[in-house]
């Protein structure tokens, strides 16, 4: 098409387009944008979906097509060169086309990028620049197009610091540049930097990268000296003038220091003889002269002596010399007071005084003795006493002189008088003040200088000596009525005999016996009381009492039941009485309790009463009082078993009278009585088995036997469709069902029940067989015999056949065999018997195999280390090849008891090693005790057989626990002490710490004390803490004022308390005092105004470890001081109403920081504790058995323990045990306490059935924090244990199988089981002539003989067999 008609063709399709013949242009290009390297080659596909067009082509520069009738049309271009290309491609319509001439122009984009780029900067050679001064960089790209696309990033080292876009429109290739300005300095010396420019074509083309080389740069700079600014140079002793005045600078200047006209070396320490005129001269990119003066400071020297002794009211002669540069300020104090010492010292003028030299460069201490010597003072605090008898006395004499006196005393001398001289007093104590103690008592002072002396006189008010007589034997015991002559004799001490006017005995009332001894016979008064008076010259009469005892043996001794029972239950309480008939003194009665001839200790043991009479009514109810004769009885609580029925019990009352009674001491026994204990009935399982076969024509007996006490009563039960012959205990039954036995006594009711199962072709009569004996118990390895007969006279032959061999008769009515020794587990003993009219029929023997364990142990691990009280603690007794385990039981013993008894149900009648668990939980009273376990085996007819384990010692720790558990309030002496008693019994021993309500009070000498004496005795709450191992517990002691202040008396106190706590040491005795007094007037102050004001925002805060926390403290009222009290981060303000408590990151276990606010007002102090938990996820949680591995045993009882490392805080943690997506058991720590990372572990008790085999079980730790925590709350979960579970065989059929033999018939024996590991099977059989069968779980064979066949079906943990009877089919079948 010429240029002309395609100008015509675009012209008229532009026109139709402008006045909207069609809608839209149909045509489609691919891709509608290209990418293009400047001379690379270029494609772009024009196509329509339109049917009807009067054809289409593409006009450009290069690549023109021209029209052509085509539906799609390549614009294709070998080399692009043209950077203005602008392809078009158009469309003609037909007649009756919907659209007119169109056209479609692709976005082309035509590049160059070029290989490198150069960078160049304005500065001097080799990259030296000055700090300070401004450079320009330069980065050139040549060569560039589309240069809109370019952006250029500026590096300095290797972060960017700068980005240059442009915005300019050109297609065409340009030459580029970017430019930068830096100004270094002294820190960018040796720094690199670099530009990279882009070129960035997507999102259809590529980007391009280029780089520039680095270019480093040198920074000069200085001289720069350090001390310039001043005029004057100050530096201590030692230090060199480099060090406090440097030079630097690039290039390193030349420096030199001048003292005067003299070079100095800057580097060599100064003293104090260096100080001077200084000149420093630094040359180096400039120079540099600076004069100034050098003063050498070095800090105060006292030169003084350590004592001085001066005497009294004359001149001291004491010379102190003080030196320092600058001059210090010298500050004398005494007592923690500033002083002046005057020039005549006096006694008041003693002490230790502290001098203070001290500049601005530091400060010492020089510690000064003076002693001023003088005479004794006057004697003070000496006053007269009077006392009441037999109390004590002080008397003190005080004087201060020094030296300090030596005192002395003159008085009446008596043994009860003592003197103690201490801390220059003297005290003399008169104990126990009697009649010669009245008198005076003078008290001398005296030192080198003089003496003074005091006089005190002491009376003793109703004073009268102690009788000073003795009486012979000091103790009588005399029995009642008893024939015996008993003598006292009182006599008058040694020392007091001279003085003796008069003796005599006299009893209550009657008459006197002028006479030193006193004769009883056959004494019959309950209340006699001896006396013995003597009269003395000087302290007139006395007298003294004989310890007189009349003792009466009981009349009678009788044991009964309480509430009279006549019998006693099995495992209840029964309560036995013993009455002791007229006895005195009752007080001395101990009671004894005999099982048979042994004594034993009851389960609980009542107070010894007196009969009829209750104590909290009267108190001739007490047998501890009354001396008459009395009837008491004592009580006892006892648990018996059915090995107890017709035990002989007896009670003995013995009178104690001690040394000066009869010995032996008098005893008494009762009667015995019988005791008669009723127990639950048990029904004889082995006789009468679950399943029972029977075949068609042999009825069978069913025969219920159960044991108890009252015999019990034996009813069988039955479907009414059922038509058995019932006779006593025995039930005859000849049709299948399910018989249910039921046992009754008084005690309980039980029930067994029989699956019948009716086997075999139908015969004429019931099998005529009796076995003898009717069941075997064996030990293994021992020998048995069986005897098979029958009473019926149509015999044709009989035959025994066992595990062993067989035996057969014919035409006889018995058949006996004996087994030399068992040695199998399952031993088959069946007896049949042929008749003559060709039926048959058998019976089988039940046979029980057994055996004594190996060994009986509890593992040392099971009970390792001390227990916790309230955790539950699972030990375990192994009991090692026992057979069979259903007659087993594991007895467990706790101190004299036994805890607890568990019997197993298994049905492996070969040994096997099982283990029974006793769940304990840890009590404080368990602390000491032993455990052991027994295994018994339960042979009927033989004495149970026993096997101990080894005891193991029982340790429980638990938790302090306070003697005095209630908290205490009591209030505060007006000049006496208190005392606060916070002793608390735990294990490990509790350890001690009080709060205070004062922090003046607070001194080492308060930790780790049961009892708190404080010094400083203040109003307020004291807390005690008593800690273990275990656990903490607290109690609180309010200690209130005896009266209330007036409010006249109310203070401003602006002094806090941790001031007035560093001052007490530096005040004297009064001072303390005082200080006393305004404190407590203080307290009153803080607690009579409006409530403490502080806000925590949040109140509490829980925070991940290592994580930031921030928390606000906010005053509501005017405050003096706000702060917080903390470990780590404590802060404080004195003039906002709020201050932050913030840590960066949280690592530290501390207690939960404090605000405390001192305000203006009531009250002026009080605090607010922040409730912060610091949590950390755990480490690690692992799943492990406990003390096994491998595979579990399907019924054992097996743990898991699941561990968790490092956790806080425990309390907040919840365990959770799966097995598979199932929740199982989940377990708190909410009774711990600890804030800090922990190990803690959990048991999870598994029994595990073959259907578990394969179970996947794990732990997950979760810490449920509460609302302020995170959420969901963090857990971490443990890697899943896969369990293995080995079970022993089960056959899919277990019954025994009778079956009939046809000749030449292929008959199978189907022996299959299911078990883990897979069982293996062996194949037996009776007849001899039996080939060799193959060891699989099913037999098949034609050629099969009459006879047993057992098959045995074993894996590692068990075998069990199977018997197939097979009998050739007679005749007439």
């Amino acid at each position: 098409m010429s240029e002309s008609t395609s100008f015509v063709g675009l012209f008229l399709g532009f026109l139709l387009s402008a006045t909207g013949v069609h809608a839209s242009c149909p045509i489609e290009l691919s891709p509608p944008t290209v990418v293009v390297r400047y001379g690379d080659s270029v494609s772009v596909n024009c196509s329509t979906s339109e049917s009807l067009f009067n054809g289409m082509g593409w006009e450009a520069s290069e690549g023109g097509t021209g029209v052509q009738q085509v539906s799609h049309l390549a614009w294709t271009v070998a080399s692009l060169t043209d950077w203005t290309a602008s392809p078009s491609c158009f469309i003609n319509p037909a007649p009756g086309s919907h659209f007119g001439q169109c056209l479609q122009n692709p976005t082309v984009v035509l590049y160059t990028f070029p290989e490198t780029i150069s960078i160049r900067s304005s500065g001097g050679a080799g990259g030296v620049m000055n700090e300070g001064e401004t450079y320009n960089f330069t980065c050139a790209i040549h060569d560039i197009a589309p240069v809109q696309n370019l952006s250029v990033l500026w590096y300095k080292g290797d972060a960017m610091v700068f980005e240059d876009t442009f915005d300019n429109p050109s297609k065409t290739p340009v030459n580029h540049s970017s430019s930068w300005s830096v100004t270094p300095t002294r820190q960018d010396n040796g720094v690199t930097f670099r530009c990279e420019a882009h070129l960035d074509l997507m999102p259809e083309g590529p980007q391009f990268k280029a780089s520039s080389q680095e270019f480093q740069i040198t920074v000069h700079f200085g001289p720069d000296v350090q001390c310039i600014s001043l005029d004057i140079l100050e530096l201590r002793e030692g230090e060199t003038l480099e060090s406090v005045c440097h030079v630097t600078g690039r290039p390193s200047p030349d420096v030199s220091w001048l003292k005067g006209d003299r070079p100095t070396d800057p580097d060599v320490p100064l003293s104090r003889s260096d100080a001077g005129r200084y000149t420093i001269n630094a040359a180096g990119a400039t120079i540099i002269r600076k004069e100034l003066s050098v003063h050498v400071l070095y800090g105060p020297e006292v030169k003084c002596p350590d004592t001085h002794t001066a005497v009294e009211d004359a001149p001291h002669n004491l010379s102190c010399v003080v030196k320092g540069f600058p001059k210090p300020e010298v500050t004398w104090y005494k007592d923690g007071e500033e002083v002046e010492l005057p020039e005549s010292l006096t006694r008041d003028d003693t002490g230790q005084y502290w001098i203070n030299a001290s500049s601005t460069l530091s400060s010492v201490n020089h510690t000064l003795d003076i002693n001023v010597i003088y005479p004794p003072s006057q004697i003070v605090e000496l006053e007269d006493s009077e006392v009441d008898v037999g109390s004590t006395v002080w008397l003190k004499c005080s004087s201060t002189g020094n030296p300090r006196p030596q005192y002395s005393w003159d008085y009446y001398q008596t043994t009860n008088v003592m003197v103690q001289n201490e801390d220059g007093v003297s005290r003399l104590q008169i104990h126990n003040a009697t009649a010669y103690n009245t008198g005076s008592y003078t008290c001398h002072a005296s030192n080198d200088r003089g003496n003074v002396s005091e006089t005190a006189r002491v009376t003793v008010k109703g004073a009268s000596p102690e009788c000073p007589i003795k009486i012979t034997p000091d103790r009588m015991v005399v029995p009642y009525k008893g024939r015996g002559l008993q003598r006292a004799i009182c006599t008058p001490t040694p020392s007091d005999a001279t003085h003796l006017r008069d003796i005599y005995w006299q009893v209550g009332q009657g008459a006197r016996t002028n006479d030193t001894t006193w004769v009883t016979y056959a004494s019959e008064d309950w209340d006699l009381k001896p006396v013995c008076t003597a009269t003395f010259n000087v302290t007139g009469p006395c007298q003294k009492h004989l310890n007189f005892t009349l003792y009466k043996t009981p009349d009678s001794v009788s044991i009964r039941p309480v509430d009279n029972l006549s019998s006693a239950v099995e495992e209840r309480e029964f309560q036995l009485r013993c009455d002791v008939t007229s006895v005195a003194p009752a007080g001395s009665v101990a009671v004894r309790w005999y099982r048979g001839n042994e004594t034993f200790e009851p389960l609980s043991k009542g107070p010894l009463r007196v009969t009829g009479c209750l104590p909290e009514n009267d108190t001739k109810c007490d047998p501890s009082v009354v001396r008459s004769a009395l009837n008491v009885s004592s009580t006892i609580s006892v648990t018996l078993n059915r090995n107890d029925t017709g035990a002989e019990f007896r009670c003995e009352a013995q009178l104690d009278l001690g040394p000066a009674g009869p010995l032996p001491p008098p005893k008494m026994m009762s009667s015995p009585l019988n005791v008669t204990v009723y127990y639950k009935p048990v029904i004889n399982t082995t006789k009468l088995p679950k399943a029972i076969p029977v075949f068609r024509g042999y009825p069978e007996e069913l025969v219920c036997e159960a044991d108890g006490n009252p015999p019990p009563k034996i009813q069988w039960l039955y479907s009414p469709d059922k038509v058995p012959h019932v006779s006593g205990d025995t039930l005859t039954v000849s049709e299948p069902g399910v018989y249910s036995c039921n046992a009754t006594n008084e005690v309980d009711s039980i029930y067994h029940e029989v699956n019948v199962i009716l086997k075999g072709q139908p015969v004429s009569s019931s099998c005529p067989i009796q076995m003898s004996p009717p069941s075997v118990v064996v030990r293994f390895g021992d020998s048995f015999s069986v005897n098979c007969s029958s009473s019926s006279d149509q015999i044709k032959s009989m035959g025994l056949e066992t595990t062993y061999g067989s035996a057969q008769t014919t035409g006889l009515s018995y058949v006996n065999i004996t087994i030399e020794s068992a040695k199998d587990w399952n031993i088959g003993v069946l007896c049949y018997i042929n008749l003559v009219d060709d039926s048959q029929c058998l019976e089988t023997l039940p046979v029980t195999v057994y055996k004594t364990p190996d060994r009986v142990s509890i593992p040392q691990l099971s009970l390792e280390g001390p227990l916790v009280e309230g955790d539950q603690y699972s030990i375990q007794c192994d009991i090692v090849n026992v057979a069979p385990v259903s007659i087993l039981s594991v007895l467990w013993h706790k101190g004299d008891t036994i805890s607890f008894t568990e019997r197993f149900d298994g049905s492996s009648a070969s040994p096997v090693n099982v283990t029974s668990v006793f769940n304990l939980t840890a009590q404080r009273g368990d602390d000491g005790t032993q455990i052991w376990c027994e295994a018994q085996l339960d042979v009927r007819g033989q004495v149970p057989n026993l096997i101990k384990s080894e005891s193991r010692d029982v340790i429980v720790l638990y938790s302090p626990t306070f003697m005095e558990p209630k908290n205490v309030t009591l209030e505060l002496p007006a000049r006496g002490k208190f005392t606060l008693d916070c002793a608390a019994a735990g294990k490990p021993t509790p350890v001690y710490s009080w709060q205070f309500p004062h922090s003046i009070q607070r001194t080492n000498r308060n930790e780790n004390q049961s009892s708190l004496a404080p010094s400083i005795q203040l109003p307020g709450t004291y807390r005690c803490t008593a800690s273990n191992s275990q656990g903490s517990k607290a109690k609180y002691f309010t200690v209130t004022e005896a009266t209330k202040l007036p409010s006249l008396f109310k203070l401003e106190f602006s002094l806090s308390l941790a001031l007035l706590h560093r001052r007490l040491s530096a005040v004297n005795n009064m001072g303390i005092n005082f200080l006393k007094w305004i404190l407590t007037l203080c307290m009153f102050h803080l607690v009579s105004g409006e409530g403490c004001s502080l806000i925590l925002k949040p109140s509490r805060v829980v925070v991940g470890f290592g994580e930031p926390v921030s928390v606000s403290c906010e005053a509501a009222r005017p405050v003096r001081v706000l702060g917080w009290e903390s470990a780590i981060s404590a802060a404080h303000t004195q003039q906002e109403l709020s201050v932050q408590w913030k840590v960066d990151s949280l690592i530290d276990w501390i207690e939960e920081p404090i605000c405390y606010g001192v305000f203006f007002t009531a009250p002026r102090q009080c605090e607010e504790k922040l409730n912060l938990v610091l949590y950390k996820t755990p480490d690690s949680v692992s799943i492990r058995p406990v003390n096994h591995t491998g595979p579990m045993v399907e019924g054992k009882e097996y743990q898991l323990l699941c561990e968790v490392q490092n956790i806080a805080p425990v309390q907040y943690l919840t365990l959770r045990w799966y097995k598979g997506q199932t929740e199982v058991y989940n377990h708190s720590f909410a009774e711990l306490t600890s804030s800090s990372p922990v190990q803690v572990s959990s048991v999870l008790m598994v029994t595990p059935t073959k259907a578990e085999n394969g179970a996947q079980y794990r732990c997950v730790a979760e810490l449920e924090l509460g609302p302020e925590g995170p959420r969901p709350p963090p857990t971490v979960t443990s890697e899943p244990l896969n369990a293995s579970v080995y079970f022993p065989p089960t056959f899919l059929s277990p019954e025994p199988e009778v079956l009939d033999l046809v000749v030449g018939a292929e008959m199978t024996l189907n022996c299959t089981a299911t078990g883990n590991p897979t069982p293996v099977y062996s194949w037996q059989s009776s007849n001899p002539n039996e080939e060799r069968m193959e060891d699989e779980a099913a037999l098949t064979s034609p050629s099969l003989l009459p006879g047993t066949y057992t098959c045995t079906a074993s894996n590692a943990l068990e075998k069990k067999s199977k018997q197939f009877v097979v009998k050739a089919k007679t005749k007439g079948k």
